[in-house]
């Protein structure tokens, strides 16, 4: 399984150092002020080397996406809001980013009618478990709802993921290995405070990987 891992809500620069020492391959960096994992206006990235940059926006303006995309030198720019397709198109056609658009799930996949729309859009989807909060919310939801998934978009999950369930979830995945999954994004459940991440589950984490995956 070639299986991608993604920590999101990075803050502390020892931290982002630390997990770029370990090998983490994508790092998620939170720009929505209302989120208690916002980097803040005075946030300066530390160089990474490996590590992709995924930038986390909620119905920001192209403006003020481009402007963390160049100050942080982004990679992935993970689209958590209400954005429309021609949102997600005007991303892509003005920056030198992937786009990845975040669903949240419920009681069901969205529709297929509605994926359709972004797909040309999008590098690939994000499927978060729906909450009180936009992610972060420490809870799964039912992975047996991928089953219905029908697109060749490629898709993250995310939504309590941890090392408590992550040896379920790479089962069940290795036993519906024809959906198309890219990676697993791991954020509150590694954590000991908002932005502040418990380096030993990270580590953890890796070393699992390493042993599932060819790709980590």
């Amino acid at each position: 399984m070639n299986i991608a891992l993604k920590i999101c809500g990075m803050r502390q620069t020892a931290q982002i150092l630390e997990c770029e020492r370990l090998g983490v391959p994508y790092m998620g960096f939170i720009y929505y002020p209302a989120s208690a994992r916002f980097v803040g206006e005075d946030f300066v990235m530390p160089a990474l080397v490996r590590a992709k940059k995924v930038g986390v926006m909620v119905n920001a303006t192209l403006e003020q996406i481009s402007y963390y995309v160049r100050r942080d030198a982004l990679t992935v720019v993970q689209l958590h809001g209400d954005e429309t397709p021609n949102d997600c198109a005007a991303v892509r056609e003005h920056l030198p980013v992937q786009v990845w658009k975040v669903f949240s799930v419920g009681d069901a996949l969205p529709s297929v009618q509605l994926l359709k729309a972004y797909a040309p859009h999008v590098d690939a989807f994000l499927f978060d478990t729906a909450g009180a909060k936009r992610g972060g919310n420490g809870q799964a939801f039912r992975w047996q709802l991928l089953a219905s998934y029908e697109l060749s978009t490629p898709i993250w999950l995310s939504g309590g993921l941890g090392l408590h369930n992550v040896a379920a979830l790479l089962s069940f995945l290795e036993n519906h290995d024809y959906l198309p999954v890219a990676g697993l994004d791991f954020n509150s459940r590694l954590e000991i405070a908002p932005a502040k991440k418990d380096l030993q589950k990270v580590s953890k984490l890796l070393k699992y990987f390493d042993f599932k995956s060819e790709k980590i």
